[in-house]
């Protein structure tokens, strides 16, 4: 009974990891991305932010879409059924469609009271803006509301859901724009480009473990604990209400190769106690020779990057916060779970002492 509870008790660190991979898991797939609001750019409390702050108080959201295909004229039945749709089967409880102007309803506003124009003065009116200057095709301009500036995906998604169930259009064959559009497509490249180069991250980590310690095991624990570290950074931005903006996007990889930096660093102290000692002392003393070099290089870059949650760029500001605490994080990772996952699974005396000079 005594030998389970220390058993329990010096591999603490291990159950901790396993227990927090449940939690953990939702926050890395349900984390979302924000990369394209032009607000955050904005300098907080310059004169810039302040007046983009009263237009929109003002006028509500700055949020467009255009929407339109080959074949949309002002003839064409489904600019009117599409348009009366998508703000009709928008979610009554958070609305994402403010209205919808399309090229006939500007045409028969024109047409009444007070102007009075005839309907070759009121499609001369519209050349160029609703209508094609050269030609007759047509576009709706989709007005959003202001809480549909950090849902774009959304709004797209409804305007494509809208268009093939009310007009059997395809994503194809829809000719989409305006500033909601280009934030979903600059958030779906970055999403795609992100999970390129983590993957790059990863294997290149793996390569570089696998020529440094030739020793699979080894490679499997630094392996581990990086994508570990990984995740408790996207969680941290997860569960604190923020998402991933065009900077902090790449802190979840920064996090994973600086981990593995670390890992590399402990595992050479780990490797040299044990063809000098064996294993049953080698984690304790490369805890002994290693920790204090990893804590001071962490601790001054962790430093280094909290300096600018001064700044006033909130992207530049959440990067430097997010990457001190992930870097934290995963210090305290390195100085706990890689000794467990050592203790767990340690390397083999012969080949270790074969490779010591």
């Amino acid at each position: 009974m005594k030998r389970l509870i220390f058993t329990i008790l010096r591999w603490w660190p291990l159950w901790l990891m396993l227990a927090a991979v449940p939690v953990l898991a939702p926050a890395v797939h349900h984390i979302e991305t924000n990369t394209a609001d032009v607000s955050q750019w904005l300098p907080d409390g310059s004169q810039q932010r302040k007046d983009y702050d009263h237009f929109v108080e003002l006028r509500g959201a700055d949020q467009v879409a255009v929407v339109s295909w080959p074949g949309a004229t002002l003839d064409d039945e489904r600019v009117g059924k599409f348009a009366k749709a998508l703000v009709e089967n928008d979610n009554e409880d958070a609305p994402l469609i403010k209205r919808v102007k399309t090229a006939p309803e500007m045409m028969q506003r024109l047409m009444g009271e007070p102007l009075n124009l005839s309907e070759q003065q009121a499609r001369e009116r519209l050349h160029g803006i609703f209508v094609a200057r050269f030609g007759t095709s047509t576009a709706m301009v989709v007005e959003l509301t202001k809480a549909s500036r950090h849902r774009q995906t959304d709004v797209v998604d409804h305007i494509l859901t809208t268009a093939r169930e009310e007009c059997d259009l395809s994503r194809d064959e829809l000719r989409l724009g305006g500033n909601a559009y280009e934030a979903t497509s600059v958030e779906e490249t970055s999403a795609r480009g992100v999970k390129l180069f983590s993957v790059l991250a990863i294997v290149i980590g793996v390569v570089m473990a696998l020529v440094c310690f030739r020793d699979l095991r080894l490679t499997a624990i630094t392996l581990s604990a990086a994508i570990f570290s990984q995740m408790l950074v996207i969680s941290i931005i997860y569960y604190l209400g923020d998402s991933l903006n065009a900077v902090t996007i790449i802190v979840p990889t920064l996090i994973y190769v600086l981990t593995v930096s670390g890992a590399v660093h402990l595992i050479n102290y780990y490797r040299d106690a044990v063809a000098e000692h064996g294993t049953d002392q080698a984690v304790r003393r490369m805890l002994k020779a290693g920790w204090l070099p990893c804590l001071m290089a962490a601790g001054s870059t962790a430093i280094g990057l909290a300096s600018l949650a001064v700044s006033q760029i909130a992207p530049v500001r959440t990067f430097g916060i997010y990457s001190a605490m992930g870097l934290i994080a995963s210090i305290v990772v390195l100085l706990t779970i890689l000794p467990a996952l050592l203790r767990a699974w340690p390397a083999r005396h012969g080949i270790a002492a074969a490779e010591a000079p």
